[in-house]
């Protein structure tokens, strides 16, 4: 099972709709066209949530505010998300995700750009952390390493989709 089948999903399936599923709770809500782009953008809270705080900590340098902005704005996010948005959409009943979802259209040579971008980013980021680092702090040294190691984990991950189909 793939890490990100465990975590809600949008996606396209094969009546070309678009469709949010819950694996949690095995439920899957028919998202409208019309109402796509509001819904995509509550669905990526967390980074909007992250953006916002980045933003308000380079302009005060006060790392304690960009937190409590990230705190407040996942929180206030989240709370509309499951009280207005998902409520208005259509709950699919008995939706089977295995079914419906559509395979991946991305060719080999695709697969392969995907794999090697990720790995050279991993691998400069790890090169900046050990051999480029004498003006990180601790904050910047954790955001370098968890970057580079998670660009290499999706370098690994894409290498062994591109073998595998």
């Amino acid at each position: 099972m793939n890490l990100l089948e465990t975590l809600p999903t949008l996606f396209q399936d094969k009546q070309k709709r678009h469709i949010y599923y819950q694996p949690k709770t095995k439920t899957a809500y028919h998202i409208k066209d019309k109402d796509l782009v509001k819904f995509n953008a509550f669905y990526h809270r967390y980074f909007i949530s992250l953006a916002a705080g980045a933003v308000l900590w380079s302009l005060t340098e006060n790392i304690m505010a960009g937190m409590i902005l990230v705190l407040l704005t996942i929180y206030a996010t989240t709370k509309i998300f499951h009280n207005k948005i998902l409520p208005s959409t259509n709950r699919l009943t008995k939706y089977d995700i295995s079914a419906n979802k559509k395979e991946s259209e991305q060719t080999k040579s695709i697969k392969i750009v995907r794999t090697v971008v990720y790995f050279m980013l991993g691998f400069a980021l790890l090169y900046l952390l050990i051999f480029d680092n004498d003006d990180y702090d601790l904050i910047r040294t954790i955001l370098v390493t968890v970057f580079a190691i998670l660009s290499i984990y999706l370098g690994s991950v894409s290498f062994i989709d591109s073998i595998k189909h």
